[in-house]
């Protein structure tokens, strides 16, 4: 399956992004947490609204059960997710929106972005201009 390829290519990139030099249960952990926000990152997770498995497996091209880890995660990425790399996400998800506009307004951004989010976000530097 091209999905379970995927995660598992993204949970050994995780590994080696975390420096990891021994495989056990807290390494496996982070490297989970680590494939499953580089397949489904929580500012798209948040902008898409999904609630559901399929909805999941459908935006993002994963499994059923990496699905429902992703769900069942969801607000404890979000609660985990550093505030600028948040923010960076947001504005690469905005640029590949709107990929012909040079400028992006606050009220531009806040029409496609969460409403969920936990934190305010600073649109100035969401928007980057």
């Amino acid at each position: 399956d091209d999905e379970i390829i995927r995660f598992t290519l993204a949970h050994e990139l995780g590994h080696y992004s975390l420096d990891h030099q021994e495989d056990n249960e807290a390494t496996d952990k982070e490297a989970n947490c680590f494939a499953r926000n580089i397949l489904s990152p929580v500012p798209i997770r948040d902008y898409l609204s999904i609630s559901e498995v399929s909805e999941c497996c459908d935006a993002f091209n994963i499994s059923p059960p990496a699905a429902e880890v992703v769900l069942d995660k969801c607000n404890l990425d979000r609660i985990n997710t550093d505030f600028d790399v948040y923010q960076e996400v947001v504005k690469l998800f905005a640029l590949r929106l709107f990929p012909k506009k040079t400028t992006f307004t606050q009220a531009t951004a806040k029409s496609f972005l969460p409403h969920k989010v936990d934190h305010p976000l600073d649109w100035d530097s969401v928007i980057g201009y």
